[in-house]
């Protein structure tokens, strides 16, 4: 249990005040090793103290993170025209990957997808930032997914003291007739997953990443969804796995 034996430690005393030869020099780096290693334990049990509360509060900001987005699926059961599925397994405890959807009326449905730069708690406070303006700024104007994106571009540019960014990719869905208007921030393009399961990619539009230039602007564009097809958005947390 390395707790040194007083007795022990007296003599070895005794041996170094006494003896001037190796016996003496050995006894004294003995004494000097204890008195180390019993400093050591001590810093150890601090550390371990401190890292257990940081994980501690990284874990309940995971839990906050996670809460914030939408984790039950189906989320519309009583409709047939629309069926959403998301996930996200972060890296770390907290890190800066993002979803979200909301109806924005009956036969409208918004949704992101998007990824910030870096990890941890930093990339955490921009994703909820990033988040909550994407659901704010759509639910707030009958605006399309490029004006949206400039938007919550403009909004994250102000006063980006950290200089993070996020690249996203947003869209509108009209639940009537499969059209979809979108727009690119920076991010990877979508797969159409057709109903006999062949995939095609759709092609990339203009936009940047949004936190770096306040008057970016985004290209609209649209993709008719035929009965029975998917798509499917993801981040580079999947083409990038290793």
């Amino acid at each position: 249990n390395f707790q040194p034996d007083e007795r022990e430690v007296a003599a070895m005393n005794a041996i170094s005040h006494r003896r001037g030869d190796e016996v003496g020099s050995l006894a004294e780096a003995m004494t000097a090793m204890i008195a180390r290693l019993q400093r050591y334990l001590l810093e150890m049990q601090a550390a371990t103290a401190a890292r257990e509360r940081v994980e501690g509060e990284l874990s309940a900001a995971r839990d906050i993170q996670v809460g914030m987005l939408p984790r039950v699926f189906p989320p519309f059961p009583e409709r047939r025209d629309v069926d959403v599925y998301a996930m996200l397994e972060s890296a770390k405890q907290v890190g800066g990957d993002l979803y979200d959807y909301v109806l924005l009326d009956r036969d409208r449905l918004f949704f992101v997808v998007g990824d910030v730069s870096g990890k941890g708690v930093p990339a955490a406070l921009f994703m909820a930032m990033t988040m909550t303006l994407f659901k704010a700024t759509a639910l707030a104007s009958q605006a399309g997914p490029d004006q949206i994106m400039a938007r919550v571009n403009a909004e994250l540019s102000r006063d980006n003291a950290g200089q993070m960014f996020v690249t996203a990719f947003c869209g509108i869905i009209d639940l009537r007739t499969g059209a979809v208007a979108f727009a690119n921030g920076g991010h990877e393009a979508p797969f159409v997953r057709a109903a006999d399961g062949t995939v095609t990619r759709l092609e990339k539009t203009r936009g940047m990443a949004l936190g770096v230039f306040e008057d970016a602007e985004f290209e609209l564009a649209g993709h008719q969804l035929a009965p029975g097809e998917a798509l499917i958005l993801f981040t580079d947390g999947v083409s990038e796995a290793a």
